[in-house]
């Protein structure tokens, strides 16, 4: 809901960290129920998945690998946020909206240069799901 004089959103039509700004607009149902679910007792929410859940990088070697975000269910779903943790040596593009389509799927790409074998962190997306976030494991081998 916008405020027609001033043009400015109110704080219940963003979803945390402001990347799905405009509900209307971008198609994210966060906390709401679609006029089909109003006689269902709870609300309809999105599903997501990565695939596949973890990259192995080789060690010592620059690389980029490939994760694919997808939506399988039949409501929208709005991205909140990537992070990545557990590393500082991992640069991270992706072609991801801030809303996630039915049936849609989106890429992200981590570039990494690891130093020695192990778990080398996490890549971390959350979102409106009912689980809120996925994970994608990086490790080295």
């Amino acid at each position: 809901m916008t405020d027609a004089k001033q043009g400015i959103f109110r704080r219940d039509d963003r979803a945390v960290d402001g990347l799905c700004r405009d509900r209307a607009r971008d198609g994210c149902t966060r906390g709401r129920r679609r006029e089909r679910d109003r006689n269902s007792d709870s609300p309809s929410l999105p599903t997501a998945y990565f695939h596949p859940k973890v990259l192995y990088f080789r060690a010592g070697t620059m690389s980029t690998k490939t994760t694919t975000l997808t939506n399988p269910s039949a409501e929208t779903g709005c991205i909140k946020s990537f992070a990545l943790s557990g590393t500082n040596n991992v640069v991270m593009t992706n072609n991801c909206a801030p809303s996630l389509a039915a049936g849609a799927s989106c890429t992200v790409s981590l570039t990494c240069l690891p130093s020695g074998s192990g778990r080398i962190g996490e890549l971390t997306e959350s979102d409106n799901s009912a689980v809120g976030h996925h994970n994608v494991e990086l490790e080295a081998n």
